[in-house]
């Protein structure tokens, strides 16, 4: 199923009762992405696509800069995490966004 989203609605998924679906949410929960996939915000799609066009994430200093505007930001994980409201636990998690692309198939 592909659909232009912002944020998954679990619930209509769930309804579904397609097995696929079922199965993708279990791996969702297990790898601990099910809550920030459900983050739910009015979002202006320029300032997203600037954030990513300009997003570098530094590994060792565990910190994200961007430009918006013209003018850079940068935020550490722990406010970042903390401004989402996620807990420290969450630094944990697998890092997701430094992993190999997937090979194609």
């Amino acid at each position: 199923m592909v659909s232009r989203s912002q944020w998954i609605d679990w619930q209509y998924n769930r309804e579904l009762q397609k097995p696929s679906i079922d199965h993708v949410v279990v791996i969702c929960q297990c790898i601990g992405v099910y809550e920030i996939m459900e983050f739910q915000h009015d979002w202006n799609t320029e300032v997203i696509a600037q954030f990513y066009a300009t997003l570098f994430v530094e590994e060792d200093e565990r910190r994200m800069h961007w430009m918006l505007e013209g003018q850079w930001y940068s935020v550490d994980y722990d406010a970042f995490i903390a401004l989402l409201g996620f807990s420290e636990d969450d630094l944990q998690r697998d890092r997701i966004h430094s992993e190999q692309v997937l090979p194609a198939e």
